[in-house]
């Protein structure tokens, strides 16, 4: 004889199994991938304002729009569009580079004494452009410390989005998120007198809202009409207060990598005999 908790679960499974399933249609999904890319590009001015909250609302629509999971299917999956080149802005990592790696943010040094990680499309350059397959895109490694907070675009989305706001808020957070968010220990330490200057902006933040830039740079190559008249990045001078310089792309190298010179025999020291 089924107990009652048995009972309550066929009845469950009964009344799933009697709801019928509609398939969207094309349009529809064009519909939602337009309005993923208005929210994207709206938080991107709100968040190029000052609101660095908005970036947590970025990772949310960029979740939607290219995440997929066995129970989830991303928007541009469903319409067959994650098989397009996804545009690449981040600083390539040098062979034989040592010490961390910021591949979408750079720093923002002022004379206050204050400092933060801001956007590569912060500055006055036109950024570095290349494309990749998605896969190859969005598991990149685009932070790393080596010290132990090593993040992909994949992770950062997911970790903002799904431990710390962008959709859910979790009663505990990964280590190396809180390392590089909460603590804001990732890569360097300014110290004036005896006092440590937290950067005011986290490179997590700052990445996510790179990606938002690059995602919307992917769409308006594959969906123009979608991206006509909506914003894409700021004028530098809109962003960058006055005595303040941005700086991106410094990486130390080991120039006796052997990865940089093949063939070269490694350098000896002179003094051993």
């Amino acid at each position: 004889m089924a107990t009652k908790r048995q009972q309550k679960e066929s009845q469950k499974h009964k009344q799933q199994a009697a709801t019928k399933r509609i398939q969207r249609p094309e349009g529809d999904k064009l519909e939602h991938l337009r309005k993923q890319i208005k929210f994207i590009s709206k938080s991107s001015r709100e968040y190029d304002s000052g609101d660095i909250d908005e970036a947590r609302r970025i990772a949310g629509h960029i979740r939607a729009l290219v995440h997929d999971t066995p129970k989830s299917h991303s928007i541009l999956g469903q319409l067959g569009g994650k098989d397009i080149p996804f545009c690449d802005t981040a600083i390539p990592r040098e062979i034989g580079a040592v010490g961390s790696y910021q591949g979408l943010v750079g720093m923002e040094l002022s004379v206050n004494p204050r400092w933060g990680w801001m956007p590569l499309v912060f500055t006055s350059k036109e950024p570095i452009e290349d494309w990749l397959p998605f896969d190859e895109w969005w598991n990149a490694v685009i932070l790393d410390d080596e010290q132990g907070i090593v993040f992909t675009r994949r992770d950062i989305v997911l970790a903002v989005c799904n431990q710390d706001g962008g959709a859910h808020v979790d009663p505990e957070l990964d280590e190396p998120y809180v390392k590089l968010e909460k603590l804001k220990e990732f890569a360097f330490k300014f110290i004036t007198g005896n006092q440590e200057i937290k950067p005011r902006v986290g490179a997590g933040l700052g990445s996510v809202r790179q990606i938002g830039f690059e995602v919307l740079m992917t769409l308006e190559k594959e969906y123009p009409a979608f991206l006509k008249g909506k914003y894409l990045r700021p004028k530098p001078e809109a962003v960058m207060g006055p005595n303040t310089t941005f700086i991106g792309g410094v990486q130390l190298v080991d120039l006796d990598d052997p990865a940089r010179n093949p063939g070269l025999p490694p350098t000896t020291n002179p003094s051993t005999p």
